[in-house]
């Protein structure tokens, strides 16, 4: 098995899993993108990715511009690859903003020793039925990932001639190019363009482009 490790800082690496995974066999690619290197541009050859956390936020491409290609990279790995991705703090947040939700700060942070509650469908999970009805364990949350259920669809007002759907569920019968030509020049350029809606407040488009500095 191949899985890609996504890197922002060395001290925040999969640690004892890693270990786990070493012995398993597993080959592991780091990619630290704190120190300059490059996502491989071929991704295929991955059977899963790791996206660790780091000190930075998700919308600090300004500091940290190399965010900008990590969100595509992680967007085609889950999106358009359909592969398995499992993100650490701050890569939990980068696949929720990719996919169209919000990070925004937590009005209860939770930070401490703290229970975990399990949902019903633990009882089902291969992986966690086998688990305690309550576990305790050590957290620092003063972000999440927020109206995921209202950006399900959003992706597809970057489709060809989509068309959206107006009140009773019709189609709105108003398509066009627009927004599929921006992304396409946009992506071409290296950045990245998103959406972000709330029910009854509209949309917000943003456009993120890389800064190009002459030698």
């Amino acid at each position: 098995m191949e899985i890609i490790v996504l890197q922002h800082i060395k001290i925040e690496d999969p640690g004892y899993i890693k270990d786990l995974m070493i012995k398993d066999g597993v080959n592991l690619t780091t990619i630290e993108l704190d120190e300059g290197e490059k996502i491989p541009n071929d991704l295929n050859k991955f059977d899963a990715m790791f996206c660790m956390g780091g000190p930075m936020d998700t919308w600090m491409e300004q500091e940290y511009p190399w965010l900008v290609e990590e969100k595509n990279k992680i967007k085609e790995f889950v999106v358009n690859l359909e592969k398995p991705y499992l993100g650490f703090c701050l890569g939990c947040q980068l696949l929720g903003e990719v996919i169209g939700g919000s990070v925004v700060r937590t009005k209860n942070p939770e930070i401490g020793m703290l229970n975990i509650n399990f949902s019903e469908e633990k009882e089902n999970d291969t992986l966690f039925s086998e688990f305690p009805e309550k576990l305790t364990s050590l957290q620092w949350h003063s972000y999440e990932v927020q109206n995921l259920e209202n950006n399900k669809d959003l992706d597809h007002v970057f489709q060809r001639f989509w068309k959206g759907q107006g009140t009773g569920g019709k189609e709105s019968g108003r398509s066009g190019l627009g927004l599929a030509i921006v992304r396409q020049i946009v992506e071409g350029h290296g950045g990245q363009v998103t959406v972000r809606s709330q029910l009854g407040s509209g949309a917000t488009f943003t456009i993120w482009l890389p800064r190009y500095i002459a030698a």
